[in-house]
């Protein structure tokens, strides 16, 4: 939110993610990012909005997570009648080499993005803060979170699916990738889904 061009790693503080959600209007519950290259989903305590506050860097699926596989990751978002949105980090399985051969043959475009994505390693570490730099190499895993609806008050409380659909959920999208595009594309659809939900972008 702050810039565009900031990055933003799993091993960032909830202290540091709850500064970028100060630069945001305050009715902004979520954060759906990209171009990192690296998924997390992480539940802040909550702030000014009601409700646990959401990041989410959805992943790219032009590149692979420096996790020493050929996956890309995306993210999907799923509402529940409880007023509940299942946040699922995914991987993707697609023709790398392929994609990597492609490259080979355009001379003008940079080889170490292609034997990135047969190595699953960056070509550069100089962006990535020194825990992300020892994950070199570490498989992730896929995983999934449940995301109580702004307005709950505690996790005992239960929603009725009448007033889910009716409340705002709204999400601010940063974007700057082609990965981060399907990411939007996802909320999106989840967002006209949901009656009265604003996004934010």
């Amino acid at each position: 939110p702050r810039n565009i061009s900031e990055f933003v790693w799993p091993s960032a503080s909830d202290a540091a993610l709850a500064e970028m959600f100060d630069a945001l209007p305050a009715d902004i519950d979520g954060v759906v990012s990209g171009h990192s290259g690296i998924p997390f989903a992480r539940l802040l305590p909550p702030g000014v909005a009601k409700g646990q506050r959401l990041w989410l860097n959805a992943g790219v699926i032009g590149m692979p997570a420096n996790d020493g596989t050929t996956r890309g990751w995306f993210t999907v978002l799923i509402p529940h009648a409880d007023g509940n949105l299942t946040v699922s980090i995914r991987a993707l399985h697609y023709d790398a080499g392929g994609a990597a051969e492609a490259i080979y043959a355009r001379p003008q475009l940079v080889r170490g993005y292609a034997d990135s994505l047969t190595s699953g390693i960056w070509p550069s570490h100089d962006v990535l803060p020194l825990q992300e730099q020892m994950m070199t190499g570490v498989e992730l895993q896929e995983s999934s979170l449940v995301w109580p609806p702004p307005f709950r008050k505690s996790s005992s409380e239960v929603v009725s699916a009448k007033s889910y659909r009716s409340a705002r959920y709204p999400l601010w999208i940063l974007s700057l990738t082609f990965a981060s595009a399907a990411a939007i594309m996802l909320s999106v659809a989840w967002s006209q889904r949901s009656r009265g939900r604003r996004l934010a972008s």
